[in-house]
């Protein structure tokens, strides 16, 4: 199992993993976590609700759990399946790969219990690259989307030094306004990976001229949007430099890093919705 683990760390990326948020510490005097201590007490207290082994290791500051859970198929035939999670202390938050739905309460309930908070809540995250993800809740990603008045002048820069002094470009003031927006919500770095971004939109019905026999229905019609890339962000980022989007972006598309989230429900205003 031990093995088995290491392979998890070195190839993290074949996983799909899921954040969760911590809160409520408790026991702040108690001592540092140590990996054999949360080890014999995850396995302690997942005794109370299946049979299971466990296997805890500290790595580049995390820890590393692997949780192989027994249980038992309709032919009375024992099974097992493993789940591994990632523990970042100085985030506080963890990262969990699939739990079946029967499982997945209890040993939710277990990790927050073992690590010493009250609470655990899912945050609307996830993806296959584990380093973006956790620079994502621990805000180090936020660093990329400061504004900086000097990358106004970075960008006006580059754009002189790639121009054909020979050509006339009618463009360049709306170039330099969208570059110089586009760095101000993205900066310079190489943005978090995240391979995808869901945006599901709530809206009644406004084809009232058409149909109006909806006029009294209440229902809420709801459209999901996806994009989906190796590096999403990175797409984003470059909508507005190619002339496919207007700058600046909508929030949602902008901030996705400090907001540490990629799925949004956006519905309409309420005072619309009462006409």
């Amino acid at each position: 199992m031990e093995l088995e683990l290491l392979y998890v760390q070195l190839f993290s990326k074949q996983k799909t993993w899921r954040a969760f948020k911590l809160t409520g510490p408790q026991n702040l005097m108690a001592e540092p976590i140590n990996q054999e201590r949360l080890r014999a007490d995850l396995q302690n207290k997942l005794s109370l609700f299946f049979k299971s082994m466990v296997v805890v290791r500290e790595i580049q500051r995390a820890f590393w759990i692997q949780i192989s859970i027994q249980e038992k198929s309709s032919k009375a035939k024992l099974r097992r399946y493993t789940v591994h999670a990632v523990f970042y202390p100085l985030s506080a938050h963890i990262f969990l790969t699939f739990a079946k739905s029967s499982a997945q309460d209890h040993l939710l309930q277990v990790l927050h219990l073992a690590l010493n908070y009250r609470n655990i809540e899912m945050v609307v995250l996830g993806g296959h690259c584990l380093e973006s993800l956790s620079r994502i809740v621990s805000n180090e990603a936020n660093m990329c989307g400061l504004q900086n008045p000097s990358l106004a002048m970075m960008s006006k820069h580059n754009i002189e030094a790639e121009t054909d002094p020979r050509i006339t470009d009618e463009n360049k003031k709306d170039k330099e306004r969208t570059m110089a927006l586009t760095h101000q919500s993205f900066g310079n770095q190489p943005q978090p990976v995240l391979e995808e971004l869901v945006f599901t939109l709530d809206t009644r019905f406004h084809g009232l001229i058409t149909i109006p026999a909806m006029k009294e229905s209440t229902d809420v019609f709801s459209t999901k949007v996806r994009f989906q890339s190796k590096n999403v962000l990175e797409a984003v980022k470059s909508l507005g430099i190619h002339g496919l989007a207007k700058t600046p972006l909508p929030y949602t598309l902008r901030m996705v890093p400090q907001l540490g989230r990629n799925s949004f429900r956006i519905s309409e205003r309420k005072k619309k919705l009462q006409e």
